[in-house]
């Protein structure tokens, strides 16, 4: 077999399935006779389709936590392929195709980073060329990936000017629910910026739009945000309608994890330290279940608060020294609620 030859090499992924490494040199032969048969072009397109396809049926949205982690384990292992899809799409000139793979990829580089890199990549799609032009949705979608891994990485006034993009291009394009989640992603940047009536005002619209249309995605993750800019009485009342929502509907592991450690931030705040613990051990088993490196850091830096609250200091120290870490690796910065306790 080629194996046999140390032609190819089988490489392990984790996902169960074989795969194997070409050699550098081989990979290089098999090019040049693609190139000089005329058949380089058609196999890279076929190859981006390929690209596409994989990461858009990998929509994390509404899957257990086992799914979760299948689901970034096989985009995980694609990542060379991806990278190679979306360079060659940017260079051909085929700019939808490649606002599509970085909108749907996003999720990888958000749960796993590193967030800079998928936000280089969509930023160079949506500046590029585009003849013919890509249709409005999809870059309004493009731009709403673009805008979360730039809030990701503490770049708090890009994401809400690529929201506003999002946002304008959903109206254009009649894309309601769309409409919804770029509102999301504007009160995100506003309470990041410490805007917050602003923030408050955006969550607001969504939550209402949301209600108007009847449809689509939980808003669990709409009425978490809308609970960071409220008073505590409020908060608690947004927190209760999205963890009832996420335990009754099945919402995506990585929503309910989101909503966990928002309870658990608001615990902390109340120096509750037994609901904390509850509340971010629950976010902890989740994220490290799915090997969601989202929220993993501030289901850790939860628990080191609880370890201060209920004076377990090395304990504490260790936690977010761990929490640190994860967030170097992926790029994402402590969010400004995140520094009240």
């Amino acid at each position: 077999s080629l194996v046999d030859r140390s032609l190819f090499g089988r490489m392990d992924n984790g996902t169960g399935e074989p795969r194997f490494r070409m050699l550098e040199t081989i990979r290089e032969f098999a090019l040049e006779h693609l190139a000089a048969g005329g058949e380089e072009e058609a196999t890279r397109r076929e190859h981006a389709r390929w690209c596409i396809a994989l990461a858009e049926r990998c929509d994390l949205r509404n899957c257990s936590s086992a799914e979760v982690r299948l689901r970034l384990d096989c985009l995980e292992a694609e990542r060379d392929n991806v990278r190679a899809a979306l360079a060659w799409l940017l260079e051909s000139g085929a700019i939808e195709g490649a606002l599509r793979l970085g909108a749907a990829y996003h999720f990888l580089w958000l749960h796993r980073g590193p967030a800079r890199e998928g936000r280089a990549w969509i930023s160079r799609a949506l500046a590029a060329p585009d003849n013919p032009p890509s249709s409005l949705v999809v870059r309004g979608l493009a731009a709403q990936a673009a805008s979360i891994l730039a809030w990701m990485e503490g770049a708090f006034d890009e994401a809400a000017a690529l929201a506003t993009d999002s946002l304008a291009l959903a109206r254009e394009g009649g894309a309601d629910a769309d409409c919804v989640w770029a509102r999301n992603l504007l009160g995100m940047a506003a309470t990041s910026l410490g805007r917050y009536d602003e923030a408050a005002a955006h969550l607001d619209s969504a939550l209402e739009l949301y209600r108007h249309l009847g449809a689509g995605r939980s808003p669990a993750i709409i009425l978490t945000n809308r609970a960071v800019v409220s008073e505590p009485v409020a908060a608690h009342g947004y927190l209760d309608q999205a963890l009832a929502l996420c335990r009754r509907s099945g919402a995506s592991a990585s929503q309910l994890a989101i909503v966990l450690n928002e309870l658990g931030r608001l615990a902390c705040l109340e120096a509750n330290g037994v609901e904390a613990g509850q509340r971010f051990g629950e976010s902890l088993r989740i994220c490290w279940s799915s090997f969601n490196l989202w929220s993993l850091p501030k289901a850790l830096e939860g628990l080191g608060c609880v370890g201060v609250l209920t004076q377990q200091p090395e304990q504490a120290v260790r936690l977010v020294a761990a929490a640190a870490g994860l967030r170097e690796r992926t790029g994402a910065p402590v969010m400004v609620a995140d520094r009240t306790y």
